[in-house]
């Protein structure tokens, strides 16, 4: 009989090991994601994007976190969306996005796009049309890039598009 003699250290650095390659994966593609939401750039035709941003144990007061989750229809169409918890706001309450998004500028230093969708707050009895959305992508040096969007948000209960009374002859 055989006795299999297991060596502490052995075991110990393995992990070690292990440990430091995850916290090397993690922080690579921390570095790369995009960042969240908010930016100009569409997926492409067939891919799938997903992006994770994490307010840890709700620690920023004002922070959340969220799944983003966007699917290339064509090279410049995508359907989008996102599943938010917002932490502190409203003692918590959870928020889901759905929306389309078209990329109408692609050139060497600046992605344009707009967007329409829809975002349900779970405790709120109302929701929220976001348009129009402008969403922008500035490509900076080395694969660097600053996006951002200026967006419209309405209550679901109102209509998306108003009709304007205007009265020529006064």
């Amino acid at each position: 009989m055989r006795i299999k003699i297991i060596n502490p250290y052995k075991v110990i650095f393995d992990n070690i090991i292990r440990l430091s390659i995850i916290f090397f994966v993690l922080f690579v593609s921390m570095i790369w994601a995009s960042g969240g939401y908010d930016h100009g750039t569409s997926t492409g035709k067939g891919k799938l994007q997903i992006d994770l941003t994490w307010n840890p144990f709700n620690y920023f007061e004002n922070g959340q976190s969220y799944i983003v989750i966007g699917y290339g229809i064509t090279k410049r169409l995508d359907i989008h969306g996102y599943y938010c918890d917002h932490g502190n706001y409203h003692n918590g309450v959870d928020s889901y996005y759905y929306g389309l998004f078209y990329q109408f500028l692609d050139s060497k230093y600046l992605d344009l796009a707009t967007a329409l969708g829809k975002r349900k707050m779970m405790d709120l009895e109302y929701g929220h049309f976001f348009f129009p959305q402008l969403l922008y992508n500035v490509k900076l040096y080395n694969d660097f890039s600053l996006g951002g969007s200026f967006v419209n948000v309405k209550n679901d209960t109102e209509p998306l598009l108003k009709k304007i009374k205007t009265d020529w002859f006064t």
